[in-house]
């Protein structure tokens, strides 16, 4: 499916080009561009085996939202602010009792930003993107596993990532842009810390990360004031 969005998206810049050859891809200076990531999924999966008394009930949800604000400096050159939220819940249970387990996520980021587009014709425009980002993560667990004294498992992260981010724009109509970013270059550093009584842990890392896959993909829209 992913594929196949990624090939619609290459598809629809390509001919868009070919139509606007003479045109110009232009966000005027002094534009404000609002924009975003917004997700919602809801999961409910039961599992029964008609030869056994197992049984599994299996709940999810996952919620996210991320707003970003930004001002033209200069035409096709935007400095901006984002923010984002997301929360995540699971639970689940086994019939005899040998395992219950309830897990909740709450991460919020911030992200200063610079993108530059760079006209590919009128309508379409490919984007660079640069961005500081700081995101921090609390987990909260309350589980019973009976092969487990204590099974206590709350943590929480700290990520830092400064990189830079691909993508493409289209004009749809003269104020809203269909957006696509896809994967990422840049570095990252993350330091976890588990908060148990019997088994503490902490773990600090440092990378440098390319990514340029589909499986990195969000669309989203964007309007112009």
């Amino acid at each position: 499916m992913k594929n196949n969005i990624v090939l619609l998206v290459v598809l629809i810049c390509v001919s868009t080009f070919a139509q606007n050859k003479k045109g110009k891809f232009l966000i005027p200076k002094k534009t404000t561009e609002i924009t975003g990531d917004f997700g919602l999924s809801i999961n409910n999966h039961e599992s029964k085996y008609e030869d056994d008394d197992f049984y599994r009930d299996d709940k999810a949800f996952d919620f996210n939202f991320s707003p970003n604000f930004g001002y033209a400096i200069n035409d096709n050159f935007i400095l901006g602010l984002g923010a984002g939220f997301r929360h995540s819940y699971r639970k689940f249970y086994y019939e005899d009792n040998s395992l219950d387990y309830k897990g909740e996520n709450n991460s919020y980021s911030i992200f200063p930003y610079i993108k530059k587009y760079l006209s590919l014709g009128k309508s379409v425009a490919f984007s660079i993107r640069g961005e500081a980002r700081y995101t921090h993560s609390d987990y909260k667990s309350d589980d019973y596993d009976s092969t487990v004294i204590n099974s206590d498992n709350d943590s929480d992260t700290d990520e830092f990532f400064i990189g830079v981010r691909p993508g493409l724009s289209l004009f749809v109509t003269k104020k809203i842009l269909l957006k696509a970013s896809f994967g990422s270059l840049g570095y990252n550093t993350r330091k976890f810390k588990r908060h148990n009584e019997d088994n503490p842990y902490e773990s600090k890392s440092k990378r440098l990360n390319f990514s340029f896959n589909n499986t990195q993909l969000v669309a989203g829209l964007t309007f112009l004031l």
